[in-house]
């Protein structure tokens, strides 16, 4: 008699038809530090039932040599001084979750007075694939099965003791081209905590009207240069735009009770464009 082959392929794809597989909430998860306790909701969105498992895995952010944001997940040095996965379970850490329902998963943060006062994290994974189906052994064929799985990537993050953060920038430059502008900003990050906040860069023409000009979330894990991009349609060459730089620490993601206090800061200055 011959035997089946099973191939299983475990793929990682960040496309928006697996994502929607399963979903986590919220994608940040903060520590109570009165009870050293957060929890996330996991629903499986898909209409077959899914195996899940959490996992952890350290990385931080860091700014590359054009601006841009990029996680690192190789970082010892990082990793010895803020990594949370020593001190923290969850539970459960395996489940099977049948289409459409939802598990809660609770962390717990152990050991947290051999911790520092600044911030500790570590990444989740919450990783989900479909349940493989029973193979009839009897049937004398090969069969090759793929298996898509998901891994989601978010964050837990706990606070210890007295925790500061803040930080100021400069204007660097400003270019375009056809269709995008980019304007970059010199950061300097101070404090035992990563800086998490919202910044607007905005221009405006001699009317005072809103030309140009993107909103993102800022999270600053050290200084560095930061490149923000947005459309330049509405931007003329030899023109000069009022432009205004506005930094704050409110976030729609990040509960009132762990936002670090912080004064807004607004800078204004002018961009000429050259010809």
């Amino acid at each position: 008699m011959k035997k089946i082959f099973v191939f299983s392929l475990f793929i990682l794809l960040y496309t928006t038809k697996l994502s929607a597989q399963v979903s986590v909430h919220p994608p940040a998860v903060f520590i109570d530090p009165s009870t050293r306790m957060g929890s996330m909701t996991v629903t499986n969105t898909s209409s077959e039932p899914r195996e899940m498992e959490v996992y952890f895995k350290f990385a931080h952010s860091e700014i590359d040599s054009n601006g841009h944001t990029k996680l690192i997940y190789n970082d010892e040095e990082w990793k010895s001084k803020y990594d949370l996965e020593p001190y923290i379970k969850v539970f459960p850490q395996k489940m099977v979750l049948p289409p459409n329902v939802r598990q809660t998963v609770r962390f717990m943060v152990r050991g947290a007075n051999k911790l520092e006062n600044k911030v500790y994290w570590t990444r989740f994974v919450a990783s989900s694939k479909p349940i493989e189906k029973q193979i009839d052994s009897v049937k004398e064929k090969i069969s090759a099965r793929i298996i898509l799985a998901t891994e989601l990537v978010g964050i837990v993050i706990y606070q210890n003791g007295k925790i500061n953060a803040n930080c100021d920038f400069e204007y660097k430059s400003f270019s375009m081209d056809t269709s995008s502008a980019k304007i970059d900003i010199n950061f300097t990050k101070n404090g035992n905590s990563p800086f998490w906040g919202l910044m607007a860069v905005e221009m405006y023409n001699d009317d005072d009207e809103l030309i140009a000009g993107v909103t993102e979330y800022l999270a600053l894990y050290q200084s560095g240069l930061r490149s923000f991009h947005f459309p330049s349609t509405n931007l003329e060459k030899g023109k000069t735009y009022k432009t205004k730089i506005f930094v704050s620490s409110e976030r729609d993601d990040i509960p009132k009770e762990n936002t670090i206090e912080f004064e807004p800061v607004l800078k204004e200055f002018e961009i000429t464009i050259d010809n």
